[in-house]
């Protein structure tokens, strides 16, 4: 297999970012209706949940806290 550049190998598929979990103090919205979520305790599950709101999912507020 080739090497491109920066040693990354081609023909690779890229890895998926790992979802952060969501955080007591961490704000959502929905862009369609503008809801706004805070969250008020850490979640346990396994894997991080998302947030639905409009069928869609919600997006978290940069500068969250």
């Amino acid at each position: 297999m080739a090497i491109g550049k920066k040693g990354t190998t081609k023909g690779k598929t890229p890895k998926a970012k790992a979802k952060r979990r969501n955080k007591a103090g961490d704000r959502y919205v929905c862009d369609i209706c503008s809801l706004g979520v805070t969250v008020d305790e850490e979640c346990c599950c396994a894997d991080p949940c998302d947030l639905f709101c409009c069928d869609m999912p919600m997006k978290r507020r940069k500068g969250g806290k």
